[in-house]
């Protein structure tokens, strides 16, 4: 039993990574050159800031390692990992 429901969570993480890596065709594909052909190039750096500090506060959020990681916040990881996959089929 086991086993089985291993093997679907492997069908769903495949999925999900089969689907993060056609968005990100895309965007190298069709919506990056858009945003350079519509986006003045000062607004572009501000865009790209904003990006790096929300990236450096989600990395300062927690530890990511899990060997580091406490009892609270892998339940809330593995919480929201559940959430996230509830409305698949």
């Amino acid at each position: 039993m086991r086993a089985a429901a291993h093997g679907h969570l492997d069908d769903r993480i495949d999925g999900l990574r089969a689907l993060v890596s056609a968005h990100c065709r895309r965007e190298e594909r069709e919506a990056f050159p858009q945003l350079r052909r519509s986006v003045p190039m000062p607004e572009r750096r501000e865009m790209g800031r904003v990006l790096r500090a929300a990236a450096e506060a989600a990395a300062d959020a927690g530890p990511r390692d899990a060997t580091t990681a406490g009892p609270r916040a892998m339940a809330q990881t593995a919480e929201r990992v559940r959430d996230a996959l509830a409305g698949w089929s």
